[in-house]
């Protein structure tokens, strides 16, 4: 990396203090060269693997704790469906 890694060892984008675009829109030569170390961070630390484990491990338990009313909600959008296929195959005849 070029020494632009954040404080407490994380990656920049991740405090989200990194520069922006310049004003005719196109992306500065500093935001270029952060993202090139911000995917040299990512990659080094292994972050990218980190936050997606986290964040199933996250999505996996609000699935089991709501598995009732999800089941519900699937089966009232399968009934939505079966109706709408219904009736736009009426107005197709």
């Amino acid at each position: 990396m070029h020494g632009r890694q954040g404080t407490r060892g994380t990656c920049r984008s991740v405090q989200g203090d990194g520069p922006g675009v310049t004003n005719d829109g196109k992306p500065s030569q500093e935001s270029i060269a952060l993202a090139i170390d911000d995917i040299d961070c990512k990659k080094q630390t292994d972050l990218v693997k980190i936050w997606f484990d986290a964040e199933s491990a996250i999505q996996d338990k609000q699935i089991a704790d709501n598995k009732t009313q999800l089941t519900g909600i699937k089966a009232q959008r399968g009934k939505e469906i079966t109706a709408a296929r219904k009736e736009t195959a009426a107005y197709a005849q």
